[in-house]
């Protein structure tokens, strides 16, 4: 299985198309990265203030995703142990 990461973004300005990374997730074939700033999720509320609570919602998904962190990695070990097999 190929390793791939991806990073995790916010758009704060719709119109300048502005994004703050926040975070990353990196899977292989034996863990599942996932790490997002808190710091750097404060800050939305100053970037976007015409987004009232934008850093709420973005801090309330982000754990919601590591939560299925674990989930995701033993989905991923079945499906590349079952995909070996055919």
């Amino acid at each position: 299985m190929k390793t791939f990461f991806s990073l995790i973004s916010i758009q704060t300005n719709s119109f300048s198309l502005e994004k703050v990374v926040v975070g990353v997730l990196a899977i292989t074939e034996n863990k599942v990265y996932f790490e997002y700033s808190k710091t750097k999720l404060q800050l939305l509320d100053k970037l976007a203030p015409s987004h009232n609570g934008i850093s709420q919602f973005a801090n309330k998904a982000l754990q919601q995703i590591k939560k299925a962190n674990n989930n995701l990695l033993f989905l991923l070990r079945y499906l590349h142990k079952n995909t070996l097999a055919i």
